[in-house]
């Protein structure tokens, strides 16, 4: 019993020795600008993903053939350095400052969505081109609940329903920025409480109302691709879809991710250190990871060979089809 007794003391001592943060059950994230191990991947991520990116770039420069598909071509590029640069520099300013890189990032977001659906409109001629198509075929999309169309119906192509598609993606544009310029003040008010889901706080009601114009978005883009699909097929719509989502997206979801395991206190944050500041780093951190393969994909998706000039059937058209 003595024995028992001695084990079950050094069992105690030996947990009030280990820092209160530091539970067995419990996984701590280190700070991202105090771990030697994650500063090795910042010197080593970046370089990398910006070789691909200008040399992305410069294989559209060189290749300037095609300016209408191209000029969207390198807008959409320069997104993934764009993204590299605002999460490096979020790493090292004050965190108050940070929301003015989120603005500049926010800003070039819109004006890659802007261009992404200009290049899908391009690559059928323009919007006036789509909607004669449409009407001259007689087209329609009927509602299926396969594919998730069915909350409306059938409905008509036309220049109303393409209006209706555009303004889907504008409002997100819109909204994104709204939502960059009122966080850094309910930060300020001490009323914004991120990952806790409080009705007197602005946490949730923001997570709210930019899913709520985030559905609105991809579903729209949705809508655009069932409508065009026949005819953006030698284009390969799927993987240029699905990447410039994944762009936009991806870093969103994540902080998301990190917010509620935090707030779940599924992790731990190290008491020398603040959540924002904590959650923030390993953001920023992941984007800077994840910017290598968005760059690589980019590459594929959107290379300067995206499309050719056929003059026999005087349309834009992919070099493999």
């Amino acid at each position: 019993r003595e024995d028992e007794e001695g084990e079950e003391d050094e069992r105690r001592k030996s947990r009030e020795r280990l820092p209160s943060y530091a539970s067995p059950n419990m996984v701590t994230l280190p700070s991202v600008q105090h771990s030697q191990v994650c500063l090795f991947f910042i010197l080593i991520f970046p370089p990398l993903t910006l070789y691909i990116s200008c040399l992305h770039i410069g294989s559209h420069v060189k290749n300037y053939r095609n300016p209408v598909i191209q000029r969207y071509c390198i807008r959409i590029s320069i997104l993934v350095p764009v993204y590299l640069v605002a999460a490096l520099i979020s790493l090292w300013i004050p965190t108050k400052t940070v929301w003015i890189v989120e603005m500049l990032k926010a800003g070039y977001e819109a004006f890659a969505l802007y261009s992404f659906m200009a290049l899908m409109l391009a690559f059928v001629g323009g919007p006036a081109c789509l909607v004669d198509l449409w009407e001259s075929e007689g087209r329609y999309l009927t509602g299926d609940w396969v594919t998730g169309t069915c909350i409306h119906g059938t409905m008509k192509l036309d220049g109303l329903f393409l209006k209706r598609l555009v303004q889907g993606v504008i409002q997100f544009v819109i909204v994104r920025l709204l939502i960059v310029v009122t966080v850094p003040i309910l930060i300020a008010k001490d009323v914004f409480a991120e990952g806790k889901a409080r009705f007197d706080r602005g946490w949730l009601y923001i997570m709210f109302i930019h899913n709520a114009s985030l559905w609105v978005c991809l579903y729209s883009l949705w809508l655009f691709f069932l409508a065009t699909k026949h005819y953006l097929r030698p284009f390969s719509p799927v993987l240029k879809f699905g990447l410039i989502k994944g762009i936009i997206f991806i870093s969103f979801w994540q902080l998301i991710v990190l917010q509620i395991l935090v707030a779940s206190e599924l992790v731990k944050i190290p008491p020398e250190f603040s959540e924002r500041y904590i959650i923030d780093g390993w953001n920023n951190f992941l984007v800077i990871l994840e910017c290598v393969p968005l760059a690589i994909l980019n590459f594929i998706a959107f290379s300067s060979k995206t499309g050719q000039y056929d003059s026999e059937w005087v349309t834009w058209r992919m070099l493999m089809e």
